[in-house]
């Protein structure tokens, strides 16, 4: 009987460990992923500044200040907007309904982007790019990665929401704090730098972990979160890109 019970603990504990190692390898799909991540490259005009990266708006819910959001957009009226993930708060996949919405921000700015998570709330399992032009607007969706780039200038931008790096928001959230104050580097963008080969003098911006920060040495953005979470308060802030001397650069601005 003895023996019967050690051996069902055994099983017990190997399963487990099977389990935890799936998780990990489901949520960190960095880890054993072999193929290179498809990244989308739009060029933009100079004209086509200054360029506002948000993330993580959540449409829909009762916790997100999205109106606030939008009335800063349409005093602003930045040329280019990015929105790096989570635009709504209820799981969608990508749809007509998607594109209407994003239709509507055109009011706001003349360039409308989208890169969805590929696990989150409003997601795109497969690597898509859609583009739509009517009456001098330009709505489009790219998955998993935008690249954006500026004429003469020497350096880019890469937008994804995230996830890559970390499935879970919360476990990315974690994460991401640990990081940043045992090394002074982000999680999410050092794992998406090192993936992509992005070269040092290009940019990474992304959301996801709901941290709004930013690294000039790591050239990272976290463009933060519009939402209230149990386990964070909300971090606005709004991520602007402009071409200066043939450089572009990014500054972030944290709004609570």
């Amino acid at each position: 009987m003895l023996q019967l019970l050690y051996a069902l603990l055994a099983l017990s504990s190997a399963l487990y460990t099977l389990l935890l190692l799936a998780y990990v390898l489901h949520n960190f799909p960095w880890l054993l992923d072999r193929e290179k991540l498809v990244v989308h490259q739009v060029m933009l005009r100079k004209s086509d500044q200054p360029m506002f990266i948000v993330s993580d708006l959540h449409f829909g819910s009762s916790r997100s200040a999205y109106r606030y959001l939008l009335a800063i957009l349409r005093a602003v009226k930045p040329r280019t907007l990015v929105i790096a993930g989570d635009l709504v708060d209820e799981r969608m996949l990508m749809s007509e309904r998607m594109l209407r919405l994003l239709k509507t921000l055109t009011i706001c700015a003349k360039n409308v982007f989208y890169t969805p998570s590929s696990s989150n709330h409003d997601h795109a399992p497969k690597p898509t790019f859609i583009s739509l032009e009517e009456n001098e607007k330009r709505v489009a969706i790219a998955s998993p990665i935008l690249k954006l780039c500026v004429e003469e200038c020497s350096n880019c931008l890469y937008i994804t929401h995230g996830d890559y790096a970390s499935r879970n928001g919360v476990i990315a959230h974690f994460l991401e704090e640990f990081v940043q104050r045992l090394f002074l580097k982000p999680f999410i963008g050092g794992v998406l730098r090192k993936k992509l080969g992005i070269s040092d003098g290009s940019w990474v911006v992304y959301g996801h972990s709901h941290k709004a920060w930013s690294s000039y040495a790591w050239r990272a953005v976290n463009a933060g979160c519009w939402v209230n979470r149990i386990h964070e308060s909300m971090q606005m802030a709004l991520a602007v890109a402009t071409c200066r001397n043939g450089v572009i650069s990014v500054k972030l601005l944290k709004l609570s």
